[in-house]
């Protein structure tokens, strides 16, 4: 409710549809999208295995998405905050129990096949910070498809946008048999993360505008 007063110059807020409904009662909002330290987000040197790394909170939704691609036989690895006790057993028993931030975070992210990214049924038309950081670090970034990606990364050339597991799938199978197609597409995103997409540049944007 801290939103919803009249006392506010602007509302800086990283879901587009949330931007329409405020500027809707009247009040001053502007999309501001997440972003990355540079010094954390960035390669790490790490290893490549053929996991799909997932980072984040284990709330419904990415569990199951996670447990399709594990029914599919994809090697998913899961970092993060620990299942909830109501988690399905199977993403319980594979979770890899580690909390990983900053450039353990990147390493993970680079060392990866893919990073998966996915939000909650809550979300709108919003990017994570992860949107940001699995590029930043040098990642392959597969992230659902939202309208929001476009104005931040282009699809298909820096990061993997998929509107179903199928699309995922397709995906894992080019980066496996394509790695140069890979590397290039990790290549052109990082570039675009470090280039566009810091914390220093989202405060310089809203000192601008105030």
């Amino acid at each position: 409710m801290g939103l919803l007063e009249d006392g506010w110059d602007r509302i800086f807020i990283k879901d587009a549809l949330a931007v329409q409904k405020l500027r809707a009662v009247g009040l001053d909002a502007e999309l501001m999208h997440e972003a990355i330290n540079p010094d954390w987000h960035c390669p790490q040197g790490a290893v490549r295995d053929g996991s799909v790394a997932v980072v984040g909170n284990y709330y419904g939704y990415r569990q199951i998405l996670a447990r399709r691609l594990l029914d599919t036989g994809v090697d998913v690895a899961l970092h993060g905050f620990a299942p909830p006790r109501w988690g399905d057993p199977r993403i319980r028993a594979i979770h890899t129990g580690r909390y990983v931030t900053r450039a353990e975070k990147s390493a993970v992210f680079e060392g990866a096949l893919a990073g998966l990214n996915s939000t909650a049924l809550s979300e709108g038309d919003s990017l994570n910070c992860r949107a940001f950081e699995i590029c930043g670090a040098g990642g392959l970034q597969l992230i659902e498809a939202k309208p929001s990606v476009a104005s931040c990364f282009e699809p298909g050339e820096e990061v993997l946008t998929y509107a179903s597991v199928e699309d995922i799938l397709v995906w894992l199978d080019r980066a496996r048999s394509d790695p140069v197609w890979a590397n290039a597409v990790r290549a052109a995103g990082r570039r675009r993360a470090h280039t566009e997409h810091t914390y220093a540049q989202r405060l310089a944007r809203i000192l601008e505008g105030l």
